[in-house]
């Protein structure tokens, strides 16, 4: 068991990231576990971190109060130093559902914690890839203990083409890696959220794939700075009072306070998209949908203008005037 403790907490990390993202408005959201919300998945998550962790010798847990960040890290904490703590390698261990060897009851914790993880992830169109060693772990582990639970804890194995191991660890457990592009659809802009090494307070990315003509209301950032790398294709900028074309490779800063908007002028236009301080991102996920595929919107999928508007003003930013034409 001598490196569990530190794959148990790069897994806690890695699903740290959606979690950081929710509030009890995404709880109603579809996830890939078709019996269970965001909300469902959440508690469980929670609950499953708390019940393996009482199982290596760690305190009751207290009320679930607080944000779902502030309960799902109290749970990590209290988990970990259970089994930083936890000596007899030998042991077995009872759960409410059976006896296993403590070996395999750490393994089950990380699967369980990581496949529910990219629930969430999947859930909120965030990126769903996994790090190799933490899903070839968790493969292993379903090997073990997924096929005597199908029916009830995990469906039927997804047929899947893919041969990434996050994607043959999820299709074992019964879920789709297919139906879940981890990119998000909003207005006519498919987004992709950008993993970010270091303090993501500091400054957070998107990938920005915007349909040909497209763009967004003008808009106006109080509390951020804005920076575009055109990565493909061409955009018409405002910015300010001005107007021009920024092409691949060519870098546009839109400081806080300034009015700015954007129009694709190519059906391959890509630009990365960073905002400083970093937590911007959640706009994306507040306002847009789960992609259902890995090409900007049609019209007909768009997100209603005036939604758009009240989730962007929440934000911290003001719509100050329409779309380029």
């Amino acid at each position: 068991m001598t490196d569990w403790p530190d794959l148990l907490a790069r897994t806690y990390e890695v699903v740290r990231t959606p979690v950081a993202l929710l509030d009890e408005r995404l709880f109603d959201r579809a996830t890939p576990c078709a019996d269970w919300t965001v909300g469902e998945v959440f508690e469980h998550l929670v609950g499953a971190i708390d019940m393996f962790g009482a199982a290596a010798g760690a305190p009751p847990a207290a009320g679930g109060t607080g944000s779902p960040l502030e309960r799902y890290d109290a749970a990590v904490r209290r988990n970990l130093d259970a089994w930083a703590a936890f000596t007899d390698h030998g042991a077995t261990i009872r759960l409410p559902f059976g006896e296993f060897p403590s070996e395999l009851v750490v393994a089950m914790n990380q699967l369980d914690s990581l496949v529910h993880g990219w629930d969430l992830c999947a859930a909120l169109g965030l990126p769903t890839t996994m790090p190799d060693d933490l899903a070839e772990r968790g493969l292993q582990t379903a090997g073990i203990t997924v096929p005597r639970s199908r029916g009830y804890a995990f469906g039927p194995e997804v047929a899947t083409d893919r041969s990434d191991t996050t994607s043959r660890l999820v299709a074992f457990t019964g879920r789709d890696p297919a139906a879940w592009t981890g990119a998000i659809w909003v207005a006519g802009s498919l987004i992709t959220v950008k993993p970010t090494a270091g303090d993501g307070a500091v400054a957070s990315a998107v990938e920005i794939w915007e349909r040909e003509g497209s763009g967004p209301p003008k808009h106006v950032h109080a509390e951020h700075d804005e920076i575009w790398y055109v990565l493909q294709g061409q955009f018409r900028f405002a910015l300010g009072d001005d107007e021009f074309i920024a092409s691949a490779g060519d870098v546009v800063v839109g400081p806080r306070g300034v009015p700015h908007t954007f129009c694709a002028r190519t059906a391959d236009a890509r630009m990365l998209d960073i905002h400083s301080p970093g937590g911007f991102e959640r706009f994306f996920v507040h306002a847009g949908t789960p992609a259902m595929a890995m090409v900007p919107p049609e019209p007909a999928q768009v997100s209603p203008p005036m939604q758009l508007r009240a989730t962007i003003e929440e934000f911290g930013a003001s719509v100050v005037g329409p779309p380029l034409s």
